[in-house]
């Protein structure tokens, strides 16, 4: 399976084939480790890899960049490493204080900068709202889309239907000219 992953095309036989491997072992995994998980295996790595990998390697192709390796890092340097220097009793209480004299001695303790955005600079891309509804119909006709996009699209109308009835029906002047405004953005409602 791992193997499989790491292929730079796979044609639609072997993507089928990887897809169910990826079912059966993710269900064999959770069936044999379940009882010693709190949280029952609800894990975002592996709901990732039993979702949304075969989407993944469609879209972007081989999953060679995909990388852990930022938390495991941290893993290491924050648990890892302070239980190798704890000796093994009352491993919890060590493995604080350790992380706690790192963080004064090295001066970590420094309260972050907050940035505040004033306002949007440039506008990244127009969606009018009169043409959701035109492109969740070609969406639908589309062989090649995935049906969470169009999922997300469904949500999407569903959630500023929702805003603007609401919004419109609270205070007068968040519509205004056909605009929604958004301190010092603004967005079109229709066309």
């Amino acid at each position: 399976m791992y193997i499989t992953s790491r292929k730079e095309k796979l044609n639609e036989d072997e993507f089928n084939e990887f897809e169910q491997e990826i079912i059966r072992w993710s269900d064999d995994f959770v069936k044999l480790f379940k009882t010693f998980s709190r949280s029952e295996l609800r894990l975002p790595k592996l709901y990732m890899w039993r979702y949304h990998t075969i989407q993944t390697i469609k879209h972007y192709g081989a999953i060679n960049g995909l990388t852990t390796e930022t938390y495991e890092t941290l893993h290491k340097n924050w648990v890892k490493n302070p239980y190798r220097i704890s000796n093994k009793k009352n491993v919890l209480d060590q493995i604080i204080k350790t992380i706690r004299w790192q963080i004064i001695t090295t001066n970590e303790l420094k309260k972050p900068t907050m940035l505040k955005l004033d306002c949007m600079r440039s506008l990244l891309w127009k969606l009018f709202i009169s043409e959701l509804d035109n492109l969740e119909q070609k969406l639908k006709h589309e062989k090649d889309i995935d049906s969470l996009c169009i999922e997300g699209i469904q949500n999407l109308i569903y959630c500023l239907d929702a805003f603007l009835d609401e919004k419109s029906n609270i205070s007068s002047g968040i519509l205004t000219n056909g605009e929604i405004v958004y301190g010092d953005a603004r967005s079109k409602k229709g066309g």
